[in-house]
């Protein structure tokens, strides 16, 4: 059975009694469950790279200490046409990068 083809049919005939199969019925939820987990990945994946108000979301930074520390080398941009641009996972991991270690950390490093 065509998933898309059911939707079709459903949505033109809304008045009608339908006889389906539970194991359908449950491929039919699967299927949604799919397209649905497909549509938010692809919004994630547009917002990875983004412009100075994706890097002050991860970040946390004021506009300009992010533009201070761009002109300085100090945090991982692109630049594109004259325009600037961030990904969120370099970001990430620049904020990580800098990450300070407790005395009770460092001692479970080092055993």
């Amino acid at each position: 059975m065509n998933f898309m083809n059911l939707r079709e049919f459903l949505n033109a005939n809304n008045n009608i009694k339908i006889e389906i199969r539970l194991s359908d019925l449950i491929d039919f939820a699967n299927y949604l469950l799919n397209e649905r987990s497909n549509s938010r990945a692809n919004t994630i994946q547009v917002r990875d790279i983004g412009d100075i108000s994706l890097a002050r979301e991860v970040t946390g930074l004021s506009n300009s200490t992010i533009y201070t520390k761009v002109s300085k080398g100090k945090i991982p941009f692109m630049k594109k046409g004259g325009k600037l641009f961030f990904s969120r996972v370099e970001l990430t991991q620049w904020i990580q990068s800098g990450r300070v270690y407790g005395y009770d950390e460092l001692n479970q490093f080092l055993k």
